[in-house]
């Protein structure tokens, strides 16, 4: 779970402060993993590569409004609902987040990583470096070809 404190002005000009929880439960990354995104590790690649602006403002926008909620006070339930959604998508705190991730993709990979659970963000971490290291290694295979 990812917790996030926004300061931002409100519609009245008054400075707040306001704390939103961020989650996404295994159930929830195995339906991408069965739906058309093909799984968190691949939207991660997709919005990095994706070209078409469009798209990557309405998979932030989903994966937002699908990840933000509230934790109960035993901290036994994260309750995500059309209210809550609604309520969050109204504050400047959802402006500020959806603009920073849409532009920044270390900070949208960070912010999806933290909405994970630890150790479901360590293998996405491993499996980052495992395919940096092997496009690497293509990478130095095609340059030894080039050499005379």
């Amino acid at each position: 779970m990812l917790v996030r404190t926004f300061t931002y002005k409100d519609f009245n000009g008054q400075t707040r402060n306001d704390t939103w929880y961020f989650n996404l439960t295994r159930a929830e990354l195995l339906k991408m993993e069965l739906g058309a995104w093909g799984g968190l590790d691949m939207l991660l690649k997709r919005l990095m590569r994706e070209e078409n602006p469009e798209k990557i403002m309405d998979m932030f926008d989903k994966i937002l409004l699908g990840a933000v909620g509230e934790k109960s006070p035993d901290g036994r339930k994260f309750v995500k609902n059309d209210t809550i959604r609604e309520d969050f998508k109204a504050t400047q705190a959802y402006s500020d987040l959806f603009f920073e991730l849409v532009t920044d993709p270390e900070k949208a990979n960070a912010f999806l990583k933290g909405c994970v659970d630890e150790e479901l963000a360590a293998a996405i971490t491993a499996n980052e470096k495992a395919q940096a290291e092997a496009e690497n290694k293509v990478v130095e295979m095609t340059k030894a070809d080039d050499v005379p």
